[in-house]
């Protein structure tokens, strides 16, 4: 007979539609040695949650709700005091974990799909259904770059590497788009997948990029090879 594995039950009063760990890359001390952890889920219902996890029950610990629409995308700070939350209502909120309140909001008219922090944290890098790349200063919210019309179709994933000097990009039209931070230009694309990439992540050597696609494929990218291609 198996163990029961933790399961929280009913955890939004509609779907579950963004999930994160509050599991700082630097320490072990969010994995006590009782096994106590924390989650983070983003709802349907705008609501943002955080449980505290143990082998033996999951308590709800805050339940933040600002977002009108559903949240799309949570990150956490490294040092796990503050996330941020995107929604499809068009607004990125950022909280503090330790108080739960707002620590700064920001406005767009589009759909926001992906939020990330720049690895300094000092910009959030978001997109949205308006298909433009949009660079937030984390501190007073404002927007400081768009890319227009980044992509052709629509961005599903996106994810950027630990120096923060490059990010990717995935989309619908299946293209793989890897982008200089800095000057916002695209410096290698890869083709490869024949539907929508749904999800992308960069190793954290820097030296590959995985993809995974609607057509049920998931491709390994060496970076190195991508950029040569692409300049020669």
């Amino acid at each position: 007979m198996h163990n029961r594995e933790p399961c929280i039950q009913d955890a939004h009063n509609e779907s579950v539609t963004a999930i994160a760990m509050r599991t700082p890359f630097s320490s072990a001390s969010t994995f006590s040695s009782s096994g106590e952890w924390r989650l983070l889920t983003g709802g349907k219902d705008g609501r943002v949650r955080m449980w505290r996890i143990t082998p033996s029950r999951q308590t709800m610990e805050a339940s933040l709700k600002e977002h009108r629409g559903p949240v799309s995308a949570i990150q956490v700070t490294q040092n796990c005091t503050a996330c941020v939350s995107a929604s499809s209502d068009g607004s990125c909120i950022v909280w503090n974990l330790e108080t739960f309140v707002r620590i700064q909001a920001m406005f767009a008219s589009t759909e926001f799909c992906r939020v990330l922090y720049h690895p300094d944290e000092s910009q959030l890098l978001t997109y949205g259904s308006d298909r433009r790349i949009t660079y937030f200063d984390a501190y007073d919210g404002e927007a400081i770059r768009f890319l227009e019309e980044a992509a052709d179709h629509e961005m599903l994933a996106m994810d950027i590497e630990h120096s923060g000097k490059l990010f990717v990009t995935g989309g619908r039209d299946g293209m793989l788009r890897l982008w200089h931070y800095d000057n916002g230009e695209t410096v290698a694309i890869g083709r490869g997948h024949i539907e929508a990439i749904n999800a992308v992540k960069i190793s954290p050597d820097r030296k590959k990029i995985v993809t995974v696609g609607s057509e049920g494929a998931v491709m390994i990218w060496e970076m190195g090879d991508l950029l040569e291609q692409t300049q020669g």
